[in-house]
């Protein structure tokens, strides 16, 4: 699945709470595998995004990715669990679509975290005020930072609501990656 044929190197730590305690699980059952025809390289891929983790807090490559483009937003070093213990973290305001997995746990430190769980709350009919919950800071107070999954086009729907600038952050690529809307 990597087209540069290139090795990608594999974490040593956990992007969210610093532990070295990574494990790999195999998600994928032999008949599921033989169900949907799939190669060995897109086997290794989805047991890596799915199944690779931190023993320690739970966190999957996908969740790792996640932090890591927050982290890399905030030009912040470290892990995610020492940034949300950080000033900047600690006057965030963040939607939560859904709970992010292993980082949902540290997302929950930031004072302005909104958990946004389906289906008691529909995203396409958000029930918050304007402006009440968003993704990042800017000067003028009207920044946005995105942190979204999609599908192979989703790279069109921020541009297409205003957006400037599209990154893409990975771990371990390409099982893991995030994607951050920036003005």
């Amino acid at each position: 699945m990597n087209p540069s044929g290139r090795a990608v190197p594999l974490l040593t730590r956990c992007v969210v709470c610093g532990a070295k305690n990574l494990r790999d699980v195999e998600v994928l059952s032999a008949a599921l595998i033989q169900t949907w025809e799939l190669a060995p390289a897109e086997v290794d891929y989805v047991n890596a995004q799915q199944g690779r983790h931190c023993a320690d807090c739970r966190s999957t490559l996908r969740c790792m990715a996640l932090a890591k483009a927050i982290l890399r937003f905030y030009g912040s070093v470290g892990n995610f669990d020492e940034f949300a213990k950080s000033f900047t973290a600690q006057r965030l305001r963040v939607l939560e679509i859904n709970e992010a997995g292993g980082v949902s746990a540290y997302l929950a430190r930031f004072p302005g975290r909104i958990l946004a769980p389906f289906p008691r709350v529909d995203m396409q009919d958000l029930p918050y005020p304007n402006a009440s919950s968003y993704h990042g800071t800017a000067a003028d107070g009207e920044g946005y930072l995105v942190q979204t999954e999609f599908g192979a086009d989703a790279w069109r729907w921020p541009l297409a609501a205003g957006f400037s600038e599209l990154r893409v952050t990975t771990v371990e690529s390409p099982a893991a990656h995030a994607w951050t809307a920036i003005p």
